[in-house]
């Protein structure tokens, strides 16, 4: 056998032992899993086929979802200090300072709450007078006379979008029959012992009276009432003499003054009332400065023409050059009475009064930058006149604002 035979020969077997390898790999990647190769030295018993192997992947487990943890947004601790604002303070109730009751059933009903408080006076429970608080949350009510009987008195005060709120005092008033005296007032509040304010039973205390004998019920009025230009001019009573008034210009404190002996006071504006609107009150005081007694009075100062020049005068046509009419002069009393020269402790002087009337556009900024030199001074316009302004950021034209003292 030549060489090149015996190399084709080996190389053939070569090819043919491949392809065998090749064709049982074949076969064996075709067996099915579930057929289990035979193992050597493991023979299965006879008349049984091999068992299939299944493999059972349990299904995945899905746990269910969690309801999404709603997070207490108050319970994350702040990052650093953070100063948490206090809890509002609940406005005081209304509270009695003065109940005086006569004899006759005449009451007079002085107090205070919050400023500008809508005050309800109860009897046994039931409205019987409603008043408005002033700026500075003090108020008098006269109600009707109270007929003979047991009652109980009570208050309640509100403001606009704020709840109602009751008086912890409870005025108890014993009316006595016509021709009897055993009139007996008494306070009382949860706390405190029962005060008795009066007891015409008990032996009585030796009181001031008039010449009739008869201790007089504080008041305070108004008499006469004039306007002349830019000023004002008013007379006033009170009883009992002696009798301490403060006088408030559209809710600003303006002055004060004594009741002579015969009761008279007076008040004079000499000058600088813008014209508009004006409400003149006198608070009768008592010893602890405790409002008893109130008087109103209205007034408005006109707007007058201005005065023409000579020149102005003669270049106008003589046609129009009408007369103006000077605008009437307000009294309440036929008697007026002049204005005193001097001030005393009877009649107040002001020289002057410095006033702002409210036009379009303008705001408590804009009127104190103007008129006190510095905007940020607007909240002493508003102290000065919170009688009339609910909400400094609303103001309206025509309405005229006292301004207050420069120091």
């Amino acid at each position: 056998m030549k060489r090149s035979q015996f190399v084709a020969l080996l190389l053939g077997a070569a090819v043919v032992a491949v392809g065998a390898a090749l064709a049982w790999r074949a076969h064996l990647l075709q067996t099915p899993v579930s057929q289990p190769l035979p193992i050597a030295g493991i023979v299965p018993p006879s008349g049984h086929a091999p068992e299939a192997a299944t493999l059972t992947v349990p299904p995945a487990q899905v746990e269910p979802a969690k309801p999404q943890q709603q997070i207490d947004e108050a319970a994350i601790p702040p990052e650093g200090p953070v100063a948490r604002p206090a809890a509002a303070l609940e406005p005081a109730p209304p509270q009695f300072d003065t109940v005086r009751v006569e004899p006759s059933g005449d009451a007079v009903v002085a107090g205070h709450g919050q400023p500008n408080d809508q005050v309800a006076l109860l009897l046994n429970g039931k409205a019987i007078a409603n008043i408005d608080a002033d700026g500075a949350g003090n108020f008098v009510i006269v109600p009707t006379p109270l007929a003979p009987g047991n009652y109980e008195l009570t208050l309640e005060a509100q403001r606009p979008g704020e709840p109602l709120r009751l008086s912890r005092q409870v005025v108890t008033v014993s009316v006595p029959a016509k021709g009897q005296k055993n009139l007996v007032v008494a306070v009382a509040e949860p706390g405190k012992p029962s005060a008795v304010l009066a007891d015409t039973a008990a032996p009585p205390e030796a009181k001031p009276a008039n010449a009739t004998g008869v201790t007089p019920v504080p008041s305070v009025s108004f008499k006469t009432t004039e306007v002349d230009r830019d000023g004002f001019y008013a007379t006033g009573a009170a009883t009992p003499p002696g009798e301490r008034v403060r006088i408030y210009l559209n809710g600003a404190p303006l002055t004060a003054v004594t009741a002579a002996k015969d009761g008279h006071w007076s008040l004079t504006v000499k000058k600088g009332l813008a014209p508009g609107r004006y409400v003149a009150r006198a608070d009768a005081l008592d010893t602890g400065e405790k409002v008893i007694a109130r008087a109103e009075v209205n007034f408005d100062v006109p707007v007058l023409a201005p005065v023409s020049t000579p020149s102005a005068a003669a270049a106008a046509p003589a046609a129009a050059q009408a007369p103006v009419q000077q605008a009437p002069v307000q009294e309440m009393a036929s008697n007026a009475v002049t204005p005193p020269a001097a001030a005393s402790v009877n009649d107040a002087i002001v020289p002057r009064v410095d006033t702002a009337t409210v036009a379009r556009g303008d705001s408590l900024w804009r009127i104190s930058r103007k008129l006190l030199g510095h905007g940020m001074r607007y909240t002493s316009i508003y102290e000065a006149n919170a009688s009339q302004i609910r909400d400094p950021d609303l103001i309206y034209p025509g309405q005229v604002f006292v301004m207050p003292k420069t120091q």
